[in-house]
């Protein structure tokens, strides 16, 4: 109740995100200039998710770009949160609204834990639902997370956590074990039938 439409208000931006995306990659193509705002925008969400900005007049740039600024299934989210945090009940999610088990490695950066590094602590749930999500759509290890997504649209099937979570192995250290754990939450609860925006 309290997650969802925090995840439905980020998802309806990135679609935002993608349209204008699409938007400044047509005016790229028939060689207009794109205006000075549209410049700072598309530079700034570039080096958000970790590209070059200064390769915009390759194709390339638009998919790799795309492959990271899209939506986050509902029923992926809440799973995950449900098995990161004790369903809400966790300390670290009551005092840090940390529901998704971040961590962070720099000194007095959050609350210390019993392995590497702390617990990240943020100020509001959204601000760990924003870091979640932005973590899934932009961190390396997740590369091939958003190609099974980009694989999705493009096969124009639903965005589902069951379709998927398969992907989500590095997100714990227990791999497959953690996989089916999250896929087990998902069916059980039918949260796949949740509005992802």
């Amino acid at each position: 109740a309290m997650l969802l439409p925090i995840l439905q208000a980020e998802n309806r931006r990135l679609l935002v995100d993608r349209e204008r995306i699409s938007r400044i990659e047509a005016e790229l193509a028939r060689e207009d200039d794109i205006s000075r705002d549209d410049f700072t925008w598309l530079k700034r969400t570039a080096e958000r998710y970790d590209l070059d900005p200064r390769a915009r007049r390759n194709p390339e740039f638009f998919d790799s770009l795309r492959k990271r600024v899209d939506v986050v299934p509902a029923g992926l989210l809440i799973a995950q949160a449900a098995i990161e945090s004790g369903w809400g009940r966790s300390m670290i999610a009551r005092e840090s609204h940390n529901y998704f088990g971040h961590y962070c490695f720099s000194k007095d950066c959050g609350v210390p834990s019993p392995g590497a590094g702390d617990l990240r602590v943020f100020a509001s749930p959204a601000d760990s639902v924003h870091a979640y999500m932005h973590n899934l759509n932009s961190h390396p290890a997740y590369r091939q997370w958003r190609g099974k997504r980009a694989e999705l649209r493009r096969q124009g099937l639903p965005l589902a956590g069951t379709a998927l979570a398969g992907a989500l192995t590095a997100y714990s250290e227990r791999g497959d074990a953690y996989v089916a754990d999250v896929l087990a939450v998902i069916r059980a609860n039918r949260l796949d039938s949740l509005a992802n925006h």
